[in-house]
């Protein structure tokens, strides 16, 4: 999920333009077995929406 991984994802999205749309692309395949779809949404959307606050 957003920030969970080993990339920077702060440095990386600090260096792209700010109106750049950006997009979620998260394999899920393990968690998907135990967790419903809405439910991992619903967490990716919480740390994708921290990720990008903590850019301002």
């Amino acid at each position: 999920m957003p920030g969970d991984g080993g990339l920077d994802l702060t440095s990386i999205l600090r260096a792209v333009p700010a109106d750049l749309a950006i997009g979620l692309e998260i394999p899920m395949e393990t968690l998907a077995r135990t967790v419903s779809a809405v439910e991992r949404t619903k967490q990716m959307l919480a740390k994708a929406r921290r990720l990008v606050a903590s850019l301002e």
